[in-house]
């Protein structure tokens, strides 16, 4: 077989490959893929990709509330329920990509660390201890969420029926949409970074200013629809801020210490965001659900 032959054989299995990942089908896989895979996702369509994931949360959350109960108020099976969910599935990569970013910080500009070449290398004591912490964070936030105050009789948000779930379920919905729109700031904050990292952040596209503010202000009117009481919607509209301003200032951080951003520090970006979002949430609460 001629060298022309082999070439076009290669292109045309390509193509075929491009064709089924275009499809519907795959679209929908996509959708179910952990974030951070490369799936034929465009970058308009991961904030609602967030919204699914938890939705699906929350229905997880019910059954295991339902099936294991809670305990002195606390629900601990519940929140590791859905922990586990997020780190085997949602999150799987973005956390991983938290050690590896981590390890990629601690490096010097000429350290091994920072050739990075492999999607799962081996950790080293910085990532690791990153990892942890993480993971240790996490499951607290998830276990803290408060159960807060089922409604209030002259609340309209009330019709909405399953469309406005109970106070503890709000943060689990809430929570992977900011992940996945950190996803889209990180892309558009800063070039990608080709001296430390052959393939900077998994697609070749950058979102506009427009679209990254666009889905900041559907993330935060969300927010504020969910979080807000009594006509008080300046609480969830605080809350978008303090994860715009956190996940701003780790993405131009990044970008400035590896010239660019690395597919880890895009990725890790999305955990910044949550964990800001569940901490702030946790905060605000107090004052969202006083009686």
């Amino acid at each position: 077989m001629s060298e022309d032959q082999a070439s076009g054989g290669r292109s045309y299995a390509a193509s075929a490959v491009d064709r089924e990942r275009d499809s519907f089908a795959g679209k929908v896989w996509a959708m179910f893929s952990p974030m951070g895979r490369a799936a034929p996702l465009a970058l308009h369509w991961l904030v609602l990709r967030g919204l699914l994931a938890g939705v699906l949360y929350t229905g997880l959350y019910r059954a295991s509330w339902r099936l294991f109960g809670e305990v002195a108020g606390v629900r601990l099976m519940p929140a590791l329920t859905i922990w586990l969910l997020d780190v085997v599935w949602f999150s799987s990569l973005a956390i991983l990509a938290v050690g590896k970013a981590a390890d990629q910080w601690a490096a010097n500009d000429d350290g091994k660390l920072l050739d990075a070449k492999s999607d799962q290398p081996s950790l080293p004591s910085i990532g690791i201890l990153a990892l942890v912490v993480l993971l240790i964070l996490k499951l607290t936030l998830w276990t803290a969420l408060p159960t807060g105050i089922e409604g209030w009789p002259t609340d309209w948000r009330r019709h909405f029926n399953f469309l406005y779930p109970r106070p503890v379920l709000r943060p689990l919905v809430l929570a992977p949409m900011w992940g996945c729109w950190a996803l889209i700031l990180a892309k558009g904050v800063g070039r990608p970074s080709v001296k430390h990292d052959t393939q900077p952040s998994g697609a070749d596209d950058s979102p506009s200013p427009q679209l990254v503010l666009g889905w900041f202000m559907g993330a935060t009117a969300l927010t504020a629809l969910f979080c807000g009481r009594h006509g008080r919607w300046m609480i969830g509209c605080i809350i978008g801020l303090v994860v715009l301003a956190v996940t701003f200032v780790f993405c131009v951080a990044a970008a400035r210490r590896f010239s660019g951003h690395t597919r880890f520090t895009v990725l890790a970006a999305s955990q910044v965001s949550q964990v800001t979002f569940l901490a702030a949430y946790l905060v605000a609460a107090q004052y969202i659900y006083r009686h």
